[in-house]
């Protein structure tokens, strides 16, 4: 009997294993798409060292199984040798001009395939050892100059102390592999569509790249209480009398206004923090604005509820608007018990004395409010799990991070890495105030922040139409560019509730507003508009700066919705790269370019009409939709923007310029100092020096703008060359002597 069962038993076993057997062969394999044309991509592969700004190359195991996705599908391979375009690499870390670069290396092949890889250690983790892998894959079409991208994060966990950036790249080497397969896919399928023929049949459908969307970006900024109140079961304590007291605004109406914002061409939605604050005033004001956070994991009740916030990103994604949550970790509100609950969550309640002391301002209080030590595992928990509460609803797309001067860079490092390895296609748009491109993207870099505002950009527009200062103040703007790691990620403004209201700061004057809401919305990144801009609200000072939404006949709202439109319309507005054509005194042309794609802007202040002549072929003026080309008059005081699709030759010049300055030979030190890195960003200590026997001679970019003035040393005392600022147009190599 047991014989019997025995013998059953092994029969079962087999005929399992032939079922298995027979239902796997069953299975349909997703065969690899065989492209049949004879193509040749050129491959460099490098593991960057950010902090060294040095580059070397990915293990020779790793760059072959990348080399074999492309083999694999039909595709030749050419690896460009490493130690020949070592020493570009280690000079250059835009990817763009890498590509540029790398461009003569690449002669008879005609994709270029640039994987670039850094790491960085993040944290033991149970024993073992957790490793982040950044990664950017870019393919650029030799031909059509046509580019497509990919940039995310991989989390990578290592068994041993000893192993490093090398060994984490190894060990994500599969999910790299993947990733170059999908994009050379979707790109190929591209190329395909576009030369009207079929790609190969196995190639899957092809899904919009990460961040893609069928409309250019665009964030509105709100202060809920402000903006319209639909609900008045919630309005505690409101004073309309009182521009600091509340005033009724809350989550339902803004649901009540999504078509409104989604007319408009609002993307993303970001809103003054919905978190519980005091409820009380603190010296006369109350804390409407939302920044006097008592509770990171409860909505105010002025607001509405968390079943109201849930409804408002459920109902905005129906208009394809994402949700932006404001969220403060620097400090709570006055008053809050978590002071005498948890005192040693808060550092000592010191005052800042010294602005320039980085330590003082990460460790003491902004204007009296408790600061938080985000040091303690317990506060940092406290912030980590309150964050990950928020994101589980549903289109919540990030966060805006308040106040990132005054936290430690450590933690915004930790906080902003742990957050993208689990939401990697999340929005953490740091509020970084500082107009120093320099600062900004170091903070950016080694914050892990994915956008940063651009307040450089915000001061030049205010100068030049509220101020009326010279053009050479926003055109010079353009040569920050090369030092944002990706300048397409600034998020640019000219309004925003720290700062007066750019009508109040121009004098009422609409013309010049509406101008510079021109030249805003088509400057590169992403456009954030401030609750209010298109009506035009006004106000110099807080709580003024801050006040009610008037949505009667906002008289932008039209210029707005028609730059926004033709962003989307035309890529080149919003991601092209920049340069300056022509500059003379009040009139300036900027030229943007993105793969077949052109764009040319033209400044014009003064009194006076200026003519151009423009770039060979036909040009679209994208307000009156008429064609233009060879010469134009630019009337005084205008913003013009013409547009050029399938552009056959570039605008932009990459032949950079010899400058030499001539300073007097008497004995003295003398520096020249001005807007870009190579004279110190206007710090003199950093600026080119000279004793006057030897001029000073730099290499600077073409096509760019700068700003600079002489100073001479007396010790440590630093004299500035009388009058305005001076202006420099690299438009050629050029021999300065320098008057004091």
């Amino acid at each position: 009997m047991l014989k019997s069962l025995h013998r059953c038993f092994i029969i079962f076993l087999l005929l399992l294993a032939s079922i298995a057997f027979v239902c796997q062969s069953c299975v349909t394999q997703t065969p690899i798409p065989q492209y049949a044309e004879n193509i040749t991509f050129s491959t460099v592969y490098t593991h960057d060292d950010i902090q060294a700004q040095t580059s070397d190359p990915i293990m020779d195991s790793v760059a072959e199984a990348l080399n074999s996705v492309l083999s694999d599908r039909n595709l030749k391979v050419n690896q460009i040798s490493f130690s020949g375009i070592k020493p570009q690499l280690d000079a250059i870390r835009d990817t763009e001009r890498r590509i540029q670069a790398l461009q003569a290396s690449a002669q008879g092949s005609q994709f270029i395939l640039l994987t670039e890889v850094d790491t960085d250690f993040y944290s033991p983790l149970s024993g073992r050892y957790r490793w982040n892998v950044n990664v950017h894959i870019t393919l650029y079409d030799m031909v059509t100059r046509q580019s497509m991208s990919e940039k995310y994060s991989l989390p990578a966990t290592l068994m041993y102390s000893h192993e490093n950036g090398d060994d984490a790249i190894q060990s994500v080497q599969s999910e790299i592999q993947r990733e170059i397969g999908s994009l050379v896919d979707r790109f190929m399928k591209g190329r395909a569509a576009q030369n009207n023929s079929q790609p190969p049949s196995a190639a899957a459908e092809a899904p919009l790249a990460r961040g893609a969307s069928p409309k250019a970006e665009a964030i509105y900024f709100i202060l809920i209480d402000r903006f319209f109140n639909a609900q008045t079961d919630n309005d505690f304590d409101n004073d309309l009398s009182d521009p600091a007291g509340w005033h009724g605004g809350d989550i339902e109406g803004i649901r009540q206004k999504l078509p409104y914002l989604h007319e408009m061409g609002i993307t993303k939605i970001w809103l003054s923090p919905v978190f519980t604050a005091a409820s009380q005033k603190f010296f006369g004001n109350a804390a409407f604005h939302g920044y006097w956070t008592y509770d990171l994991n409860s909505i105010d009740k002025h607001f509405g509820t968390e079943s109201d916030l849930q409804k408002l990103a459920e109902d905005a994604k129906k208009y394809d608007i994402e949700i932006v949550l404001d969220f403060v970790v620097n400090h709570v509100g006055y008053g809050s018990k978590l002071v005498e609950e948890k005192p040693d969550w808060f550092h000592p309640a010191k005052t800042i004395e010294d602005w320039n002391d980085l330590k003082q301002l990460t460790e003491r209080e902004v204007h009296g409010l408790p600061d938080l030590n985000q040091d303690n595992p317990e506060v940092y928990q406290y912030i980590m799990d309150a964050s990950q509460k928020w994101l589980n609803l549903p289109n919540i797309a990030g966060y805006r991070l308040d106040a990132v001067k005054h936290v430690g860079l450590d933690f915004w490092t930790k906080f902003n890495t742990t957050l993208r390895s689990e939401h990697p296609n999340m929005m953490l748009l740091g509020e970084y105030f500082d107009g120093d491109p320099k600062k900004v993207d170091e903070i950016q870099k080694k914050g892990k922040f994915t956008h940063l505002f651009d307040f450089p950009l915000a001061f030049a527009l205010r100068d030049v139409y509220c101020e009326n200062r010279s053009l050479a103040a926003l055109v010079s703007v353009v040569a920050n560019d090369r030092q944002y790691e990706n300048p397409n990620q600034m998020v640019t403004f000219i309004d925003n509730h720290d700062m007066p209201r750019f009508i109040s700061l121009c004098k009422n004057n609409t013309n010049d507003m509406s101008l510079a809401l021109k030249v805003f919305l088509a400057w590169r990144g992403v456009p954030n508009l401030y609750y209010g801009t298109e009506s035009p609200l006004a106000g110099e000072k807080e709580p003024d700066n801050r006040a009610d939404m008037n949505f009667d006949q906002p008289r932008f709202y039209s210029l707005i919705q028609h730059a926004l439109q033709m962003r989307s319309k035309y890529p080149v507005l919003a991601t092209g790269k920049t340069a300056v054509l022509e500059y003379r005194p009040n009139f300036a042309v900027l030229g943007r370019e993105l793969n077949h794609q052109q764009a040319i802007i033209i400044l014009s202040r003064g009194n006076q009409s200026q003519s151009y002549q423009l770039p060979a072929g036909t040009w679209l003026d994208i307000d009156s939709q008429q064609q233009v080309s060879n010469l134009i008059e630019a009337e005084p005081n205008q913003v013009r923007i013409l547009v050029k699709n399938h552009a056959d030759t570039s605008i932009l010049n990459q032949e950079s310029r010899k400058v030499t300055f001539r300073v007097p030979d008497d004995g003295k030190t003398y520096a020249i100092t001005g807007s870009c890195p190579e004279l110190g960003q206007w710090n003199p200590q950093d600026a080119p020096k000279t004793n006057g026997k030897t001029p000073i001679t730099l290499t600077l970019p073409p096509q760019t703008v700068i700003v600079y003035k002489p100073v001479w040393f007396e010790g440590d005392t630093v004299h500035w060359a009388d009058g305005d600022n001076r202006e420099l147009f690299t438009e050629k190599d050029s021999d300065i002597t320098v008057s004091f």
